[in-house]
């Protein structure tokens, strides 16, 4: 049995996992920071339950990973079972392993991985809850956001992190992150520059990642890592630095040479890096559960350009996270998913609907594979518009600018109508004349109309500063009778009268006062709706 040391903060988490199971939890979901020691919770878990059989797997298809992590687990714990995730999902048959060894706890590791609708996996789940019921299922990863408030998970627990851990927090606060929207290591150069600097390939290293690379240069040793996005692409930076910086060893790692040759890439990068100064170039390498050990102490600078928040957090940021010292690294990477994942290594109950649409509304970021936001913009035309309110003495004090954008004569009508107002002591009729136009309508509220003072005080008290246009005018001219007297005659609808209304005019006779209310001019809202789509196995809808 393997030496394993775990920590006091990893017994308690698997403690909160022992207990939840007792309470009858089958679908228990942790949430583990990256680097936090997730591995020792589970060590430390299975030991605790050392009569039942468990098997560790993971979502990821990594070898490199699954052998890494299922050989410590092993060892440390004779009754974990470490088998990929491949033979585990294998057809005919996926249950049958799991009943052949008796297998009471299934732990998926990297819970964010190979999770969609209508996967191996989903299926597999599918088929275990109906043969074998009893088979408790925990979910282990840094990134889970698909399992929070899903009704397939029956308890959520957070991990418990010591303060000597380095975490995304830690990383907000260091102030050492640089966004990565716009952020670009090659600027191409015109036919011009290539002849007179002597260069053939077209591109060489921009401002900002000199100021990447001048970092690296002050210190002896150390590595910088970079993500991008093609073989081609790291083959050209690659060459790129060579010619710019040559203080540095460049190493590339890139995905589908075969797992040994990743592996091997990233282990000399290390090497060399407590040495000289390297410079690690990936394509689809160095992601979810790749430990890169000591060597965190002398990481200069990452540059993750994944665009997704789960793979922010799970890529680069991640890989730097854990028990170290190291304080000066600079990230270029996404502020917002760094901060979405400080927050949901706090509580991760902030991942919901309207938290996540609030964050995201007006961006396009995809949370996880499977899980995104749907953004739709609906137009409606609104009949309850808002207006300005002026209150003045005479016509004398009415200004142009109030009526802008609408037809010209409403200043000279609404002065007009006014001045009709006081000539027949707050009692006039309005007149087809009195309208800019039939289209262009005005509308009265004149106090000796009204029977009773409090209900023209009413009025009076709704047309204080910024207010509901139609709720306090249209509703005097939706009748029939007064469309006619409008000028607006046959098929013409309420609604089309009351949008005609621009202007309203109120007349308090106590103290012959005036209120000009003017519509205004906007007719339609834009609203956005915001869905948070989940295309995953743990889909609650």
């Amino acid at each position: 049995m393997l030496n394993y040391k775990v920590y006091d903060n990893q017994k308690r988490t698997a403690e909160k996992i022992f207990n939840s199971i007792s309470l009858g939890n089958k679908r228990i979901h942790l949430v583990a920071p990256t680097q936090s020691g997730k591995t020792g919770t589970i060590i430390h878990l299975a030991n605790m339950i050392s009569d039942k059989n468990f098997i560790l797997t993971s979502g990821m298809m990594d070898n490199h990973l699954f052998n890494q992590n299922s050989y410590i687990a092993e060892v440390a714990a004779p009754n974990i079972r470490a088998v990929k995730i491949l033979n585990l999902l294998k057809e005919p048959n996926p249950r049958k392993i799991v009943k052949e060894l008796n297998i009471e706890f299934i732990i998926i590791d990297e819970n964010h991985f190979g999770i969609g609708e209508e996967s191996r996996l989903d299926k597999f789940i599918k088929e275990l809850c109906i043969s074998c019921p009893n088979t408790t299922i925990i979910w282990v990863g840094a990134t889970g956001y698909q399992l929070v408030n899903s009704n397939v998970i029956d308890d959520t627990i957070q991990m418990d992190v010591p303060s000597d851990y380095y975490g995304v927090q830690d990383i907000i606060d260091s102030g050492n992150i640089i966004d990565s929207a716009g952020f670009e290591y090659l600027t191409k150069l015109g036919s011009k520059s290539r002849i007179k600097f002597g260069i053939d390939y077209g591109v060489v290293i921009n401002d900002k990642m000199s100021s990447l690379l001048a970092h690296l240069k002050s210190y002896k040793n150390g590595l910088g890592i970079i993500r991008v996005r093609s073989k081609d692409s790291a083959n050209v930076l690659k060459e790129s630095l060579a010619n710019r910086f040559p203080y540095a060893k460049c190493v590339v790692a890139v995905s589908g040479n075969g797992d040994s040759s990743i592996a091997d890439s990233i282990k000399d990068a290390k090497m060399l890096a407590n040495k000289k100064r390297v410079i690690l170039i990936v394509c689809q390498s160095l992601k979810a559960g790749i430990d890169l050990g000591e060597t965190k102490e002398v990481v200069r600078f990452v540059v993750e350009t994944y665009k997704t928040c789960a793979s922010v957090s799970q890529g680069l940021v991640g890989r730097v996270c854990g028990y170290h010292l190291n304080r000066d690294c600079i990230f270029v990477a996404d502020p917002e998913a760094i901060q979405l994942q400080a927050d949901y290594e706090k509580d991760h109950r902030i991942v919901n609907d309207e938290f996540l649409s609030n964050c995201f509304a007006e961006s396009k970021k995809r949370l996880a594979t499977n899980f995104y936001f749907s953004k739709k913009y609906n137009t409606k035309k609104d009949f309850y518009y808002k207006g300005q309110t002026y209150k003045v003495s005479s016509a004398s004090d009415l200004r142009a600018e109030w009526f802008e954008g609408y037809h010209e004569d409403y200043l000279s009508k609404v002065g007009n109508v006014m001045n009709n107002i006081i000539i027949n002591n707050g009692n006039y009729p309005l007149k087809p004349s009195d309208h800019p136009s039939i289209t262009d309508k005005i509308n009265t509220i004149q106090s000796k109309k009204f029977s009773k003072r409090n209900q023209f005080e009413s009025y009076l008290n709704k047309i204080q500063g910024v207010i509901n246009f139609s709720s306090i005018f249209h509703r005097f001219s939706s009748t029939s009778e007064g469309r006619r007297r409008g000028g607006l005659k046959g098929g013409v609808s309420n609604t089309d009268y009351a949008k005609a209304i621009k202007v309203g005019v109120v007349h308090n006779d106590q103290d012959n006062s005036f209120y000009i209310s003017v519509r205004y001019k906007r007719t339609t809202r834009r609203e956005l709706k915001v869905n948070l789509v989940n295309k995953t196995i743990f889909n609650n809808q």
